[in-house]
């Protein structure tokens, strides 16, 4: 092996540690020494490629968000109608953090909650997920009939109204600890009960959109519709 082939290695297993280790801990819990003696990498060789913590959680959070991106883009469908291209894609997503639980705790705490510092850069990383948000809610929109006096600009700047409120309001049904952190409160909770938390989140932002797009309401008389009628 040469000295190349060793530098992307060593490398490829400092990310390898670093993603278990914020996946399982967050970026204040996280342990860098534990990490890479767990990879048998010498003590502090992490700082040959990174120049700090937060440059390792940057990279963790951009890996996560890549390879989201891919797996979301090679398992979805062609969009069809409006109501199945949401289901798709909160379905795909939930599959990939199935199949890559590492980023499950990165992608949480990095969408709801990141470090107040690294919030700036967190979202430049967004940016594709951003835009592909974007893409699937205009699609949505150009499948459904807005009310009169609506118009698409207005509904997206709702939709991110409501979503900006959720992640609040979720945060704060999820927080015990005084000054409102999520994840420091989660340092003593039992694996099981973390991924229960962002299992809920996952869960409920994807019926949160369903509800604003496709209302609550079967009818709007108090009587539900007859069967094979179409709603008011």
């Amino acid at each position: 092996m040469n000295r190349e082939d060793k530098k992307q290695g060593n490398r490829e297993k400092i990310i390898s540690a670093a993603l278990r280790e914020f996946g399982r801990s967050g970026y204040e819990g996280a342990s860098m020494n534990a990490a890479y003696l767990e990879e048998g990498l010498a003590k502090g060789v992490i700082y040959y490629y990174f120049r700090n913590k937060d440059e390792i959680y940057l990279c963790c959070v951009e890996t996560c968000l890549q390879k989201m991106m891919v797996y979301v883009k090679e398992n979805s469908d062609a969009w069809e109608t409006a109501q199945g291209a949401l289901q798709q894609y909160f379905q795909v997503r939930r599959d990939f953090f199935k199949e890559n639980p590492d980023c499950n705790r990165i992608f949480f705490e990095a969408i709801t909650q990141p470090p107040a510092h690294l919030a700036e850069k967190i979202g430049i990383l967004r940016r594709e997920l951003d835009e592909y948000h974007r893409q699937l809610f205009l699609f949505v929109l150009s499948r459904i009939r807005l009310r009169k006096g609506i118009g698409g600009q207005d509904a997206m700047g709702f939709f991110l109204t409501l979503q900006a409120n959720f992640r609040s309001g979720f945060l704060k049904e999820c927080t015990v600890a005084p000054d409102g952190t999520l994840m420091e409160e989660l340092e003593d909770v039992p694996e099981i009960k973390k991924d229960a938390y962002m299992g809920a989140y996952e869960q409920d932002i994807a019926e949160l959109v369903d509800m604003m797009l496709f209302g609550i309401a079967e009818s709007f008389d108090g009587k539900k519709e007859e069967e094979g009628k179409g709603h008011v």
